[in-house]
């Protein structure tokens, strides 16, 4: 059976805009019953910048401004709902779904529109966000098909996970739960019922030669879930959706392109930097050398100076050794010792003794 491919955005709001396939799936992926359910009317885009608009073919660029009305690619579908919890009880919701190709479709959404934590429903009441995402990529490291983030809570104080023992208003308007489906991951042998309804998503299942469809075995697809087949069933015979998804592809061209040449900046810049550190490390490495030589210089320097006032202490001693001996022989001699008598008693020569003595005449 030929279905349209729900990976696009036009497709996937097709079918979230009917009543009974969107809370059939919100259910499934919820594992809880949606009892009722609302489409807000308020829609979260992102305004095409002017540099993508400029980009494109003028074909699409016309078809993009028709009726005045520029058409956006990744939208945040908001709903109210009251859903049956596994513990009967009743609780009124705001769900947010989001739907990506590509990774960086959600980041590109988030620098457009934030995030809001709290939201109103139309009678001003406030209900506590549930976020599911539908993501055409893989998340590193995380093997689950779908994945669930819910409230886990710590005592600081000693480090350990707590429990809650009731439910209590203000942290649940303060911490939202979150759901995401990693398309991708959907394998043919279904691990769950969920991966089982889920595979109406599955991109392994795309049609040879053209990514708008998807062909899937309506005998291997439990009877019910087809009220979603059928709606994207008929999606595949819109024309209008197959032109938009067209449009779509063109557009997610010039969005990959831009974060292609966005990835290669990076990737100079990141290059530059550490070239930059690199040349940061050797002239910090020369300084370092440089210090080793001047303290090395200085150490050898203060060897000198230390060397030369030994020199300087031993020529004082000498000096003063010296004039004793001079001192010592004049003595000797003016007591009218014999000249052979003096020369033992200093182990000076006769010539070394007549010098001292004529020196101080």
């Amino acid at each position: 059976m030929r279905i349209a491919n729900p990976i696009y955005d036009v497709v996937f709001k097709y079918l979230m805009e009917d009543q009974e396939s969107a809370k059939l799936l919100l259910s499934k992926i919820l594992q809880e019953e949606v009892v009722e359910l609302d489409f807000l009317p308020q829609e979260s885009t992102i305004q095409l910048d002017e540099n993508v608009i400029e980009e494109l073919p003028k074909s699409v660029k016309e078809e993009l401004h028709k009726e005045g009305k520029l058409n956006v690619y990744l939208q945040r579908l908001d709903f109210t709902a009251n859903i049956k919890t596994q513990e009967g009880e009743l609780k009124k919701v705001l769900i947010e779904v989001q739907k990506a190709k590509y990774l960086a479709q959600i980041e590109r959404f988030r620098r457009y529109i934030g995030n809001a934590y709290l939201k109103q429903d139309a009678d001003g009441e406030e209900r506590p966000i549930i976020a599911i995402y539908f993501l055409g990529e893989t998340l590193p490291d995380v093997p689950a098909a779908v994945l669930g983030i819910g409230k886990k809570f710590m005592n600081k104080t000693t480090q350990k996970e707590t429990f809650l023992p009731k439910k209590v208003k203000f942290i649940d308007f303060l911490i939202h739960e979150g759901i995401v489906v990693q398309i991708p991951r959907l394998g043919s042998h279904h691990q769950s019922k969920l991966e089982e309804f889920l595979s109406v998503f599955d991109q392994k299942k795309i049609e040879k030669g053209n990514p708008h469809f998807l062909d899937l075995d309506p005998e291997t697809y439990p009877e019910q879930y087809r009220v979603v087949m059928r709606r994207l069933q008929h999606a595949a015979c819109e024309k209008d959706l197959q032109r938009s998804m067209d449009l779509e592809d063109e557009v997610q061209k010039v969005f990959a392109a831009q974060d292609k040449k966005l990835e290669e900046e990076e990737r100079k810049g990141l290059e530059k930097d550490k070239k930059l550190e690199e040349k940061d490390k050797e002239l910090n490495a020369e300084k370092k050398m440089s210090k080793q030589k001047d303290q090395a210089l200085e150490k050898k320097d203060q060897a000198l100076e230390k060397k030369d006032r030994a020199l300087e202490k031993k020529d004082r001693a000498l000096e003063k050794k010296d004039r004793a001996l001079v001192n010592c022989v004049l003595a000797l001699q003016r007591s009218g010792m014999s000249m052979e008598k003096i020369m033992q008693e200093t182990g000076l020569s006769h010539n070394e003794i007549q010098t001292i003595i004529q020196q101080k005449k």
